[in-house]
């Protein structure tokens, strides 16, 4: 089926035909590690998403677990050393 956008409805909703905005990520530091075992993943009492061995399981800045594929993770995201909490260009 693939990536998709549908309203309340379940129409189909085509991103191209949306006011499109050009955005960053605010720089903010959130706590990751990488799955070993397949997971199930529970946030806030509602989405249910499955990680693979190699994803990333993020806690994301409202304490929300959220997962990443490796590929993504790897692309979007810095690994600090241990201890430094500011982040570097």
């Amino acid at each position: 089926m693939g990536d998709r956008i549908v309203d309340i409805h379940g129409n189909g909703v085509n991103f191209e035909n949306q006011k499109i905005l050009t955005v960053h990520k605010k720089p903010v530091i959130v706590h990751a590690f990488q799955a070993n075992v397949r997971l199930t993943i529970y946030s806030f009492g509602k989405d249910i998403t499955v990680a693979e061995p190699g994803d990333y399981v993020i806690r994301g800045v409202q304490g929300e677990y959220c997962l990443c594929k490796k590929e993504i993770f790897e692309q979007t995201y810095g690994i600090l050393e241990q201890g430094e909490d500011i982040i570097k260009e």
